[in-house]
Formats: C-alpha cells, structure tokens, sequence
C-alpha cells in the first residue's frame, strides 16, 4: 500500500474511491474496502481509501481529552495495509477543512486533486461542513462531476450494525468478545 500524507499532486488510473475515518478498521469496513479492491481490479483501476489526521471530532470538540477511539492513526495504517487496497491518502483534517460545504470537498478533493472515477461509499456515511453530506448528496454530484457511485448496505453480525461506536460501547461494557468479533480481530491496546 503507497500511503500519501498530502492529497494535492497526485495521479491515479481510474481511481475507485471510498472514503472514511475507519476508526477500528472493523469489518464493516473491510467489507467496503474489499468492494473498491474488487471493484478497481474489474477495471483495472486503483483502490483509493482516503481517511483524515487528526480525527475530525479532535480537531472539532477544541478539547479531545474526552474522547476515546478504537485505533491510532499508525494502527489505521497498519490494519488498511492488511485490507488490499493500493493508496491511502491521509488528509490533514484542519478547521479550515471542516468548513468546506460536502459539494465542494466532493468537487475540490475528490474530482479535482483525487479524479474519481467511482466512489463507495458506507451506509451511514457523513461528510462536509457539519456532516451535512450523505450519500444522496454523492448521488447528486455524481451526475454533475461524471463519476459513479455505490453505496454500501450495512454490515450486521446477529442483527446488529457493524459501526466503530457500536464496538466502542461494547468496549466500555466490558464485551471485549463481542467487539472483537466486530472488528474481526483481537482487541489490542498498545502502550508507548
């Protein structure tokens, strides 16, 4: 996997695209992940996953003592690495940044730095100023940016959604099992 810390200059074949914090890197999300790697192979295309450092609830909250998250951005990369997919592009994720309206991230970062061809994108996924874009929001620039999109159904395990807050309060619950059997791996805690 070729990692990019900056999303300006960079040119891909036919990028086929999906975008997140992947928080967990759960198996949600590597359900989404294997689709772009699938999806890019039939094309002969590259598999493109874009994530953002810091988090944008860090950057946004102004005070992220409180805050708790299932992986550092350095197990994100590691665990992506795990996934297939070809690029990682890590947007720094500024207040500047945040007030960008979902069109015009869809249009600037996505269309023009990235040239998206196709995009995936998650179930519950929000994005832009005030996570005011969603998935009809990406249906919506598609057709005036030429690029396809598909969106991803939820991801269950016994009738519950796969998210990375759901294995969060697992977590606090103390279902260390059950979280793990989200994430698709063993739970970890690493200490520096």
């Amino acid at each position: 996997m070729i990692i990019y810390q900056e999303y300006k200059g960079i040119h891909f074949k036919h990028p086929v695209v999906t975008m997140g914090v992947f928080d967990g890197v759960h198996l949600g999300h590597r359900t989404l992940l294997s689709r772009v790697v699938t999806e890019a192979e039939k094309s002969g295309s590259d598999a493109v996953a874009v994530t953002f450092d810091p988090h944008p609830r860090i950057v946004l909250t102004g005070d992220p003592s409180h805050l708790r998250f299932l992986t550092d951005i350095e197990e994100r990369i590691e665990l992506l690495g795990q996934t297939g997919i070809g690029h990682l592009v890590i947007i720094p994720f500024t207040l500047e940044l945040s007030r960008m309206t979902a069109p015009e991230f869809v249009d600037q970062i996505l269309c023009r730095q990235l040239g998206v061809r196709h995009l995936i994108a998650g179930f519950n996924h929000h994005f832009g100023r005030r996570h005011e874009g969603d998935s009809n929001t990406i249906a919506e620039c598609s057709s005036r940016m030429d690029f396809t999109v598909t969106r991803e159904e939820a991801f269950m395990i016994d009738g519950e959604v796969v998210s990375s807050s759901s294995i969060r309060k697992l977590l606090e619950g103390g279902e260390v099992r059950k979280a793990s059997a989200m994430l698709g791996y063993d739970y970890f805690l690493r200490g520096g």
